[in-house]
Order: structure tokens, then C-alpha cells, then sequence
């Protein structure tokens, strides 16, 4: 491509002097914007068809800065055990593909090296910036983007734990069934509901006949998981389960690192059709702490926030989830060709609990042999058909009727909207979570919740489509974002304004690049 306009020339010079320099983004909201870490809310692949062309999910890491940056990825059960880390490096403007696949079937960890490249990596003098521009000379090629291959000996080494250039052997096949065991919990080990709010795991059977997918749902289907990355300082073999991952500790420093480098993407794979989509990008900053909402005891929401602050540990800087979002839905098509419902994907963590609440897992997350759900459940939402009918359903026990299933009881998950109570074939929901339909004067909220919400159409299929969700609040970052207004019309212009503190000052990096 020849660019020979100054128009031209100074965007190219603006995008990569935005990919080498912090970025200046809206903390606290929900959008794609580089950052320190990286959820793949919701991940999938089936074991029944150990083909290629069996459902899996592949997922993209990508590298902005042209620095070189360790990340650490975690893969986590549907109930949120984490069952897998692993490190990934990545040299200056580096990406790398992950197949699911691979590791969990085929037991192949992505094999990423420290040592130093070609020595002809990077950018060439007759790139993609025409040398016959107007610019003075030598001015564009001061700011080609050349990455940097390497980092301090130290951080990463081939004597390393956790070092990444020595995973070309494969998982041993014992892992790799012990992985299938733990991601088959949610399919296979005894499921039970509980009505009861004062004793919330005083559980009872599903009555006989039920069709609710979670008393249903079966191994012949494909599992699920999700996935974090987070930007790390060095190789180790820690969890973002262990304090030590945090720091610091009596041993070592915390291993997390909080430059906003990171974006991802992520592919829902099956033989018939594919779809796609962004990771949740979570930015980092030190001033966070100025621009989210407290827990009760006075300690700043991130979203690691109950592997951290919980433990009195240092903060993870993380932005938290939103807790409230408008999704779009059909539930039956009139093409003929084109039946398949419309597949409402949530995930959801606890701020201050390891576990939702509304989720009990037995005896632990290790040997978990039960899963038992409270119908008492935190969520509201309601339904509206396009002839704007509405019907509603409210969480908690607030009184008559008893509560409605508790549908989204798993950390992430995939349910059809024939589940839910619907006002029409087709139309739109509004789900508000913890502790966004808490509003003063009915309840206190009794948990924070953080969400991910969106909408698959036909996932697996040849019209196999995604959307996330529209976010109508934060909660965690704007306390008077709770039922009736939530966000909508909301005045954030005025409510940075009345800050004691300059606005810019929010968006100073948590370090440089």
C-alpha cells in the first residue's frame, strides 16, 4: 500500500506511535482497548469427536508494544477451578494462536522462545511507508515499529520454571484425562437445586420430568471452560489461585505485571460454521481505587479482587465487570433452514467469595463430586417482545412466588432462551445482577457480582453468529448505577467533573511500555 498524502502519513505515524506508547483509555468501561489482562469468558470444545472438525475454540494473544512480554494463561473449569497454567512470551508486536484443542486432546502446548530472532525481524526500509512522502528525511524511519526479541536474562531463561521454549513435550496422558475428569464435573457429577434462602444447601432432586439443562445436560455434549491471561514479569509455574502469583510474599515478589501491551480475540470452531469475537479486555491502573466502587469494608472492586485484596494481598488493578446488559434475542426463525434457538452465554465471579453463591461445590473444587445450586439466585431480568410485552423474574427471597431455576449457576455457561420466561418469539432482555437490582430500601446486597453477557444464534451451526451484550451498568465502578435508571442517560461527563482530582490524573499508566 502507498501512502502519499500527509492525511495519510500522519494516521500510519499515529497508529504506531498508539501501539509504542500507554494507552489512554476509559477505565471502567467496558471496551477493547490494550490492557494487562485478558477473560475468554466463554471457551468450548467437544471430546466425543476427536477430529479437527469436532467443536473447539481457538484463541488469539496479541502484543502491541513493541517490548517483549511474558503472559501467564490459565484454563478454568465451568465452576471455576483452575486446572492449567501455562506461559506464553511474546517478542515486540508478537501474536499467538492457541488451539484448545491442541493442549486438552492432543496434550501440545504452544512452544514460545526468549532467545534472540532473525537479526532481519521487523521493519524494512521500503515497508509499508512510502519513502516518497513529504516528510522531512529520516523522519519515518526513526519511528518504524522495531520490536525488541529478547528480555533481561533473568526474567526468562531456558533454566526457568514455567519456561516456555520447553514445552514441546507433550502433556502426559494421565494429565490429560485428569483434565477431562475435572472439565466433566458440571455434565456428569450429582447436580441439585435448593429453594430455600436461610439454608441455602439444604438441597433437593429436580422433580422427576424437569427439563432445566442443568439437571439434563450430559457428557455427550461439548464442555466448557474459560480462560485468563494475565501480563507477567517472570516465568514460574503459579496459579492466579496462589498468593505468591500476587505477592509479595516472604519467598518472591509478585510475578504480575500491570503495562496495558495485551489484546485478544477468540473463534467458536465446529464442521458446520464458525463465529467470533473479542476477549474482555481488563485494563490495570495504580489510581484505580479513585474511579471503582468499595466493598463493605472499604477496600476497592478489581476483578481479581477475592484472589487479592481478599487475602490481603496487594491489588491486581483490574477494572471490574459491569452487572447489568440489554441482549437481543429470537427465539425460532422463519426460515426453515434456520431453526436453532438463540444461546444466551453469561459468566460470572464473586468479588469477595472464591465461589458465587449461589454455586456450592462438593466437598472442593479438587474432588468435586457435587454441584449444588441455590435457586435464591441474584439476578432479575426482564423480557419484552417487539410489540413492547414484558414479563419479569427477580432474584432473592423477596416473597411469593417461590424463586423461580437458578439458570446461570456455573461460572460460564451456554443456555438456550427457551429456558427463560419469554414475552414473545422474539425481542430483547434486560438482566440486571448483584449489586445493580439491590436498590435502596428492598434489600442489601449480600454479594458483588461481576458478568459477561452475549448472545450466540445457531452457535454450532452454518449460521452460526455472536454478539456481546449492550452493558446498561457498572455497579463496581458506579455505586448509583442500581434499578430503576441503571446507565442509561447516564451523566459521566458530570461525575468526573465533581472528582477531587483532575481528571487525567485516572488515566495515568499503571507503567510504562
Amino acid at each position: 500500500m502507498d501512502f502519499r498524502t500527509n492525511a495519510s502519513l500522519l494516521t500510519v505515524l499515529a497508529i504506531l506511535i498508539l501501539a509504542s506508547t500507554p494507552a489512554s483509555a476509559n477505565f471502567c468501561a467496558y471496551d477493547a482497548v490494550p490492557a494487562a489482562s485478558l477473560l475468554f469468558p466463554f471457551v468450548a470444545i467437544d471430546y466425543n469427536d476427536d477430529s479437527q472438525s469436532g467443536i473447539n475454540t481457538v484463541i488469539s494473544i496479541t502484543n502491541l508494544s513493541h517490548k517483549a512480554h511474558l503472559t501467564k494463561v490459565t484454563i478454568w473449569t465451568d465452576y471455576g477451578f483452575p486446572m492449567l497454567s501455562f506461559n506464553v512470551a511474546l517478542t515486540g508486536y508478537d501474536v499467538q494462536t492457541i488451539d484448545i484443542r491442541d493442549i486438552l486432546v492432543q496434550g501440545q502446548l504452544p512452544v514460545t522462545k526468549t532467545e534472540p530472532h532473525s537479526s532481519t525481524e521487523g521493519a524494512t526500509p521500503d515497508g509499508p511507508v512510502s519513502p516518497h512522502g513529504s516528510s522531512p528525511a529520516g523522519w519515518i524511519d526513526g519511528l518504524l515499529p522495531r520490536p525488541e526479541p529478547t528480555f533481561p536474562f533473568e526474567r526468562c531463561d531456558t533454566t526457568s520454571r514455567g519456561y516456555p521454549g520447553l514445552y514441546a513435550t507433550p502433556i502426559p496422558p494421565s494429565f490429560l484425562d485428569l483434565f477431562r475428569a475435572f472439565l466433566s464435573v458440571s455434565q456428569s457429577a450429582d447436580r441439585m437445586y435448593s429453594d430455600s434462602c436461610t439454608q441455602p444447601y439444604d438441597v433437593e432432586a429436580d422433580p422427576p420430568g424437569s427439563y432445566e439443562w442443568f439437571i439434563q445436560r450430559d457428557v455427550t455434549g461439548p464442555t466448557w471452560m474459560y480462560i485468563t491471561v494475565d501480563l507477567v514479569e517472570t516465568c514460574d509455574n503459579l496459579r492466579p489461585t496462589d498468593p505468591g502469583y500476587w505477592g509479595p510474599t516472604s519467598e518472591k515478589e509478585a510475578i504480575v505485571a500491570s503495562a496495558n501491551v495485551l489484546t485478544g480475540d477468540v473463534y467458536w470452531l465446529s464442521a458446520a460454521g464458525a463465529s467470533g469475537g473479542k476477549a474482555v479486555h481488563l485494563e490495570a491502573d495504580r489510581n484505580f481505587s479513585r474511579v471503582v466502587s468499595a466493598t463493605s469494608a472499604g477496600t476497592p472492586i478489581s476483578f481479581y479482587h477475592s484472589h487479592t485484596t481478599l487475602k490481603n494481598l496487594p491489588s491486581d488493578m483490574r477494572e471490574p465487570l459491569p452487572t447489568a446488559w440489554a441482549l437481543r434475542y429470537a427465539e425460532v426463525s422463519e426460515n426453515p433452514d434456520y431453526l436453532n434457538l438463540a444461546r444466551i452465554r453469561v459468566w460470572k465471579g464473586s468479588t469477595s467469595l472464591e465461589q458465587p453463591p449461589d454455586l456450592e461445590v462438593y466437598p472442593d473444587p479438587e474432588q468435586a463430586d457435587e454441584l449444588r445450586a441455590s435457586n435464591c439466585y441474584g439476578y432479575t431480568y426482564y423480557a419484552w417482545d417487539e410489540d413492547e410485552m414484558v414479563v419479569s423474574v427477580w432474584g432473592g427471597c423477596w416473597g411469593d412466588p417461590p424463586p423461580s431455576r437458578n439458570l446461570f449457576p456455573l461460572r460460564t455457561q451456554e443456555v438456550s432462551v427457551e429456558q427463560l420466561r419469554l414475552a414473545g418469539y422474539r425481542g430483547w432482555l434486560l438482566f440486571v445482577w448483584p449489586s445493580s437490582n439491590y436498590p435502596e430500601g428492598v434489600a442489601s446486597a449480600p454479594e458483588y457480582y461481576q458478568t459477561w453477557m452475549g448472545v450466540a444464534e445457531d452457535p454450532w451451526g452454518t449460521h452460526a453468529t455472536f454478539a456481546d451484550g449492550t452493558v446498561m451498568a457498572n455497579w463496581n465502578c458506579f455505586s448509583d448505577q442500581e434499578l430503576p435508571i441503571l446507565g442509561v442517560d447516564y451523566d459521566y461527563v458530570k461525575r468526573f467533573a465533581a472528582e477531587p482530582f483532575p481528571r487525567d490524573d485516572i488515566r495515568r499508566p499503571a507503567e510504562t511500555q
